[in-house]
């Protein structure tokens, strides 16, 4: 508070007097005195008495020079998507540049910074000279004192131009002949936020592959991308920012994964996940974006691909535009990924109330059957000869419950790998074989209450385990997606289950499985 009344009381002080010179200043010029209209023209004009007549104006010849150079002088220097020039008599403290190109004729106190442009010096840089995505070209008075970096582009130095540091010159060009076609991308794409800049035409080749991709998906799995549309358009909101959540979660689930170090396996199942979400997402989002505009069509069929491709030309164009560009592939890729979680997560929850399996009729022995017949004779009457089909008709397990189990084992079996090294993938199949065919469980299983059985309720031999235990690496071959289509599968069946017949229940609370 004294700093500020000081302060205040020296402004005005500094306003009055300033007043008074004025005022003087006025009175004076008003009735100048016969003697000081003899000296002015003495002072102004020079006389032939030597230097020490010339100082006054060779001093005002240099202020003048001085003024001119403070009014070309600017402490910092930032353009983006513009070239910026610094002329031989101008001074800079620091000059960055994005997406453009830097001339450098005068000096900079400090450094220079050109990102996805050229850099062409002539003149002197008293700091650094960093260029990211762009060449360097330096003349003949080039001088810098301390280091050049240069990333992605040529470097042309002139031979009489001086670097004070070390030259630091990575070029990409021999993996990438032609290495513009990035610049251009990230000067008319990245810089301008849009994903599909008009001017590139690799990034429509990329679209149309990507495009490629997600009529695959319609056309291969329709019935998830069936739920995920129907998802969304139930709960756009609520679809949005579980994938908003879902997308924070990512990471963090990764970083406690690879802190376990027994879990770093799951992280490239997290991975997996993640990229078939995002195909599956991003192919409902279209379809969704279709179908409001054709309403009379179904999602089924034929008209799925057609919705597919209509919502993809409408996002091609929202992609083009500046900064809205991105926003809507923002939004368009957490929407979709909600969209699969919450579909996901319906599916799970259908787990209960589907219909239970109808078992097939069960032969009674009547008490006629004679002693010769084909029957067994010593069968009591009334007593069932079919499978036990109680575990059949319970409730099916869903894909959490079963994945973790799995991870539980993995766990379990991982504190043996420094002892079986490469053959672990051999224990992992003897361990399941083992114990399916022994109590129809593993231990993770009996954790999550959970129990491994046959469609016609008979328990699991060896032969069904080995070709189940098998038949689970096809699963994982394409990115996991056997296991996956637990989830989608009305019977939550995955590709090994419908391989070896088999099915996977949740067995009632307090029911031993050992």
């Amino acid at each position: 508070m004294k700093q500020a009344c000081f302060t205040f009381l020296f402004v005005c002080l500094g306003l009055s007097c300033f007043g008074f010179l004025k005022s003087s200043g006025t009175a004076v010029a008003q009735e100048p005195s016969p003697s000081e209209k003899t000296i002015e023209p003495a002072v102004i004009q020079p006389t032939d008495k030597g230097d020490e007549a010339d100082e006054p104006a060779i001093k005002t010849g240099v202020r003048k020079r001085n003024l001119i150079r403070a009014k070309r002088h600017n402490r910092e220097v930032v353009e983006i998507g513009r070239p910026v020039v610094v002329q031989r008599e101008e001074t800079k403290d620091n000059v960055v540049v994005i997406a453009g190109d830097a001339k450098i004729d005068g000096i900079v106190r400090h450094d220079v910074v050109v990102i996805s442009g050229t850099a062409e010096v002539n003149g002197e840089i008293q700091g650094n000279l960093v260029v990211v995505l762009g060449g360097v070209k330096l003349g003949p008075d080039a001088n810098i004192h301390r280091e050049a970096v240069v990333i992605g582009g040529p470097f042309d130095e002139d031979a009489g131009s001086m670097i004070g540091g070390e030259r630091y010159f990575v070029s990409l060009n021999q993996a990438l002949p032609d290495f513009g076609w990035l610049q251009q991308w990230v000067t008319q794409g990245v810089f301008l936020a849009r994903p599909l800049p008009p001017q590139v035409p690799w990034v429509w080749g990329v679209f149309g592959l990507f495009l490629l991709v997600y009529a695959m998906m319609a056309l291969l799995f329709p019935r998830p991308v069936q739920a995920s549309v129907l998802a969304m358009q139930d709960r756009p909101v609520g679809a949005f920012f579980t994938g908003v959540l879902a997308a924070l979660l990512i990471a963090p689930l990764a970083v406690l994964l690879l802190i376990t170090v027994v879990g770093i396996p799951v992280i490239f199942l997290l991975a997996c996940a993640t990229i078939l979400a995002f195909l599956v997402g991003k192919t409902a989002v279209y379809s969704y974006t279709g179908q409001q505009l054709i309403r009379q069509f179904k999602p089924e069929g034929g008209a799925l691909l057609l919705m597919l491709l209509l919502g993809a030309a409408l996002f091609c164009v929202i992609y083009m535009i500046p900064v809205v560009g991105y926003l809507a592939w923002g939004f368009a890729t957490l929407l979709g990924l909600g969209g699969v979680v919450l579909a996901a997560f319906r599916a799970m929850r259908r787990e209960d109330s589907r219909v239970p399996f109808t078992p097939p009729p069960v032969v009674v022995m009547s008490a006629s059957t004679t002693a010769g017949s084909a029957t067994p004779s010593d069968v009591p009457p009334g007593v069932s000869t079919a499978p036990p089909l109680e575990l059949v008709v319970m409730p099916r397990a869903g894909f959490w419950r079963r994945f973790l189990a799995t991870f539980l084992d993995f766990i379990l079996l991982s504190l043996l790998i420094s002892l079986t090294g490469p053959f672990f993938l051999l224990l992992w199949v003897a361990y399941h074989v083992t114990m399916w065919t022994w109590k129809g469980t593993t231990i993770g299983g009996v954790v999550m209450g959970i129990k491994v059985v046959r469609l016609n309720g008979a328990p699991v031999n060896f032969s069904v385990a080995l070709v189940r235990s098998l038949s689970s690496f096809f699963s994982g071959l394409v990115l996991f997606l056997g296991f996956f289509w637990v989830g989608w599968d009305r019977d939550t069946q995955s590709w090994h289950d419908m391989i070896a017949g088999t099915i996977v229940v949740r067995v009632p609370s307090g029911t031993s499985l050992i």
